[in-house]
């Protein structure tokens, strides 16, 4: 039986890190789907507004499903932290007959978060991580 194991917490909270060593030595049955990989992907990491966004999701919820299909279990280690967010890949992971694991990083704090952040090549920046910590 495949996972689908969704992540949640603000940046630099350690989801990639936690998600990186879950698929470490299991990649022929594991893969992390993450956004910002896609943005990099589509736009050099960009953030090009909706539209784009819109594109970068489906992009996301296309590979979740076809790697659960084909038998791979997927980590998705994004923010993930408006309940709809996790409810649509909870529902994919359910549609694909998945087992759904939650890992739950919203117990890392927003200054813990901003320090590791600052430390970062591309982070994301304090005025971000204290705005989705007020949400």
């Amino acid at each position: 039986m495949t996972t689908l194991v969704i992540c949640r917490g603000l940046p630099a909270c350690g989801k990639t890190i936690w998600a990186r060593a879950w698929v470490a030595g299991e990649e022929a049955t594991r893969a992390r789907v993450n956004k910002d990989d896609l943005r990099r992907l589509l736009h050099d990491g960009v953030y090009l507004g909706r539209d784009t966004e819109n594109t970068v999701n489906m992009i996301r919820d296309n590979t979740i499903r076809s790697l659960l299909r084909k038998g791979i279990s997927v980590v998705s280690d994004d923010t993930n932290l408006p309940q709809s967010v996790a409810r649509d890949l909870a529902r994919i992971g359910r549609e694909t007959g998945a087992k759904i694991d939650v890992v739950d990083m919203t117990d890392v704090s927003a200054e813990v978060c901003i320090a590791r952040d600052h430390s970062r090549d591309n982070g994301v920046g304090e005025w971000v991580i204290r705005d989705m910590a007020t949400k």
